[in-house]
């Protein structure tokens, strides 16, 4: 990959590292491509492909199915299953965290962290949007939050706005970066 090196995801063992480790892989295996120019030959954008190549999250499975498709020429289909049962264990190995993460105690707010967030931040975030919160590290789209919750799309997005505003944030990653630097996730 040409200008910005891809770095690899801090991930602890188990199926979603070895996920990355895999496509890290198929990347070197089929030369020294830039993501401007993979995301072209896949027809998606230089930043979905990077941030799918990066992680932490998964990529979604169409972008799973599209990576290994274009690695795997021209018989796609033994990386395909390959990439989809790894990619499918660390869904699950997600879901598991995000489950774990609600179940366990939010209570532990020791004050404002360096990055500013408030010292009753889990105060006021809502009883929702603390577990929409236990989402957003998850590679789940918002349509499959919804669908978890039993509730709209609009929903879990003006819930997901009202936790960048009280977290004083403008992104996903940036959310679910200062949940964990002040300690709500």
């Amino acid at each position: 990959m040409a200008k910005k090196p891809l770095r690899f995801p801090e991930l602890p063992k188990g199926h979603r590292r070895k996920f990355f480790v895999l496509l890290h892989h198929q990347v070197l295996l089929n030369g020294d491509m830039s993501v401007a120019a993979l995301g072209r030959e896949i027809g998606v954008s230089h930043q979905t492909i990077y941030k799918a190549l990066t992680g932490p999250s998964l990529p979604s499975r169409s972008m799973v199915i599209d990576l290994a498709t274009y690695f795997g020429k021209p018989d796609p289909d033994r990386l395909i299953e390959e990439m989809l049962g790894l990619w499918m264990q660390g869904v699950k190995e997600e879901r598991s965290i995000v489950q774990t993460v609600a179940e366990a105690e939010t209570g532990h707010n020791e004050g404002a962290d360096s990055q500013g967030v408030e010292p009753n931040a889990t105060e006021n975030l809502t009883e929702r949007e603390t577990i929409i919160l236990r989402y957003l590290p998850t590679m789940l789209k918002a349509g499959e939050i919804a669908a978890d919750l039993f509730v709209s799309v609009n929903t879990v997005k003006a819930h997901q706005q009202s936790i960048y505003r009280k977290l004083g944030v403008s992104s996903r990653r940036e959310a679910v970066e200062r949940a964990r630097a002040g300690g709500l996730l």
